[in-house]
């Protein structure tokens, strides 16, 4: 990083918005705007060739199947334990998800009854009840007289 006093000069320019001027008898150069030193060259995307990276994933590809086949085979018995108790754990499973099943029916169905009991409780008075309210306030009125 450029710390010269050219740089200090350029930084203060840039906090009040204005350019640098070199007073009289002044030994400072003004060539860092901003100064060549700190300017960082981005290489080229194409720095490894196409054939290069084609070549690389070649490689790395013999390398992946080289390592798979390297590897020891499977026994049988311990495929057919994993198989067992994969198989274990799948009806353990779907038991679970039965039994819920059944009990996610089993609670809507009670509050489906228990809807139908308050639409029971909650049903409109008959015209004879209705009658008997009407007769029993005209009762009330006549008494208070």
């Amino acid at each position: 990083m450029c710390a010269g006093p050219e740089f200090q000069l350029f930084r203060q320019s840039r906090l009040l918005n204005t350019l640098p001027t070199p007073s009289h008898g002044s030994d400072v150069e003004f060539t860092c705007f901003p100064c060549h030193r700190e300017i960082d060259y981005v290489s080229s995307y194409k720095t490894p060739s196409f054939q290069d990276r084609i070549a690389s994933a070649g490689v790395a590809k013999k390398k992946a199947l080289e390592q798979l086949r390297s590897r020891p085979p499977v026994d049988e018995k311990v495929a057919a334990e994993r198989q067992a108790k994969r198989l274990k754990r799948q009806t353990i499973d779907s038991e679970k998800a039965a039994a819920k099943k059944a009990e996610l029916r089993a609670a809507k169905e009670s509050k489906a009854a228990e809807a139908a009991a308050k639409a029971v409780a909650a049903a409109p008075p008959t015209e004879a009840e209705r009658k008997a309210a009407r007769d029993a306030r005209y009762a009330a009125r006549k008494a208070r007289k």
